[in-house]
């Protein structure tokens, strides 16, 4: 069952703020840097972004996903969690950014 997102400002300065956001219990430090994967092209290996470079949340095109059968069986199965092997937060985009 999916829980309510939760931001919690834990400091701030002038117009910054550093802040928690969680949501369905996985949770990163805001700012934060979100790459954009693309699974047809992975300029950088998801372990990479995780254990390299820290990354606790990524983006993904959902079009791209969508529109090939086989990433969408995949997806559609297993969950796209366990489909990119990424533990932290996953973003979806139309691919409209």
């Amino acid at each position: 069952m999916a829980h309510e997102p939760r931001f919690q400002i834990k400091d701030k300065d002038i117009g910054a703020r550093i802040g928690e956001l969680e949501i369905n219990g996985k949770g990163i430090e805001t700012p934060a840097i979100m790459p954009v994967y693309n699974p047809n092209k992975p300029t950088i290996p998801i372990k990479d972004l995780k254990d390299k470079f820290g990354i606790g949340i990524v983006m993904t095109n959902s079009y791209i996903l969508y529109k090939n059968p086989d990433l969408r069986d995949k997806v559609i199965g297993d969950g796209i969690h366990r489909f990119l092997n990424f533990d932290g937060l996953i973003a979806t985009d139309s691919g409209s950014y």
